[in-house]
């Protein structure tokens, strides 16, 4: 099963220390690519950097869409992907949003090293398998659809990071 993480912060401290053995738990879980975001021209170029030494991670920059939040239904009309994290494991809002949204709207995220599965645990994308098991059985589908349809959504989205 070969999944994508669309959303991660590897350049946080948090990973610091142990960036190799997460990449590895990673791959290991399946994972074949992590966009990974920050949030300063700084974190940029150090993502930059990262992605030249570890190729599971693939870099993007851009802005938080704070202000803008489309209905659901809207949203997944006009083009947009809604990506999901672990914590929709204990997020009844998250759940509803898989409920109502066509898997060909959906991405897996992480949000490394936020949004675990449980509070106050560091995430990082090897954990992205808990956000696919779940939307599975919310969908009422296997992990391996679930897996493949949304590696596919990424691979749309972000053609240069399957290249």
């Amino acid at each position: 099963m070969q999944l994508f993480d669309a959303h991660a912060h590897l350049a946080a401290p948090d990973f610091a220390d142990d960036l190799s053995d997460v990449l590895a738990r990673a791959e290991s879980a399946g994972v074949r690519g992590v966009v990974t975001v920050g949030e300063t021209l700084a974190d940029a170029k150090r993502i930059l950097d990262l992605a030249v030494r570890h190729p599971l991670i693939k870099p993007a920059a851009g802005l938080f869409p704070t202000i803008l939040d489309p209905a659901a239904a809207e949203g997944a009309e006009a083009g947009y992907a809604f990506s999901i994290p672990p914590s929709v494991v204990r997020s009844p809002r998250k759940q509803k949003l898989v409920q109502r949204l066509p898997l060909e709207c959906l991405l897996l995220e992480t949000d490394s090293p936020v949004l675990e599965s449980a509070p106050a645990v560091r995430n990082e994308p090897a954990n992205v398998t808990t956000a696919c098991r779940v939307v599975a059985e919310l969908k009422g589908v296997t992990p391996e659809t679930v897996a493949r349809v949304t590696t596919d959504n990424a691979r749309r989205l972000f053609p240069r990071a399957f290249a």
